[in-house]
């Protein structure tokens, strides 16, 4: 495993890499986060999706230590946790995924904590609200919109959901992983659970109703 590499050769897209889950030169094209807090207890769940996972590099042996990054979030704890916390302690690690649907590289990862600025990026809350800022494009959210300088959605503290969706817009300049590697990555993860279907009953033909003998005419 490599360390984390922090020059970006395409600035573009240094907004898009200093998001928590992806440090190093690894990039998506949208996510959606939905945190919801608990009114009782205060503790917060934060669920983050993240579409079409790509690489900043082009050559081969970046994109195999991005591949490698990748997969070590997915696995390790550890290591998730000091992408994703500000500390060890600020919150407990919840389901991380990673898959592949037609050629694209998606994953989801969850994190339970009683304070959103143990997160390490873009989060924050205090005595009066909720705060997200963000270095992408905020696409939807249930929140307000502030006039801040970079985009930022405020949610007041009796909020119970907050939910920001986003995108680079500068995507483009990313690559996607080669073939080989994303072939790499497909045989590491754990087969893909299709959903049962529902068996159709079987069709019986219909009961014949018996025919009635047919009369048949005397001859006179």
């Amino acid at each position: 495993m490599t360390g984390v590499r922090i020059a970006f050769p395409r600035p573009a897209l240094a907004a898009a890499l200093a998001l928590a889950l992806f440090p190093g030169c690894l990039t998506y094209e949208k996510s959606q986060t939905r945190v919801s807090v608990d009114a009782r207890t205060g503790v917060a769940h934060v669920q983050t999706t993240y579409w079409n996972i790509a690489s900043t590099e082009p050559g081969r042996r970046e994109q195999w230590d991005d591949f490698e990054q990748l997969d070590s979030l997915r696995r390790s704890d550890a290591y998730f946790v000091t992408s994703y916390l500000r500390s060890p302690a600020g919150g407990q690690v919840g389901k991380r995924r990673v898959w592949i649907e037609k050629g694209r590289v998606h994953a989801s990862a969850s994190v339970t904590t009683r304070d959103l600025n143990e997160l390490a990026e873009g989060w924050s809350a205090d005595s009066s609200e909720y705060r997200y800022t963000s270095s992408l494009e905020i696409t939807a959210t249930n929140g307000r919109r502030t006039d801040d300088e970079k985009p930022t959605v405020v949610w007041p503290r009796s909020a119970r959901l907050l939910s920001v969706a986003e995108r680079d817009p500068h995507f483009g300049e990313a690559v996607p992983f080669r073939p080989e590697i994303r072939d790499s990555l497909a045989k590491r993860l754990p087969p893909a659970v299709k959903a049962a279907h529902p068996k159709r009953a079987a069709k019986h033909p219909a009961a014949r109703r018996p025919r009635a003998p047919s009369r048949r005419r005397r001859s006179h």
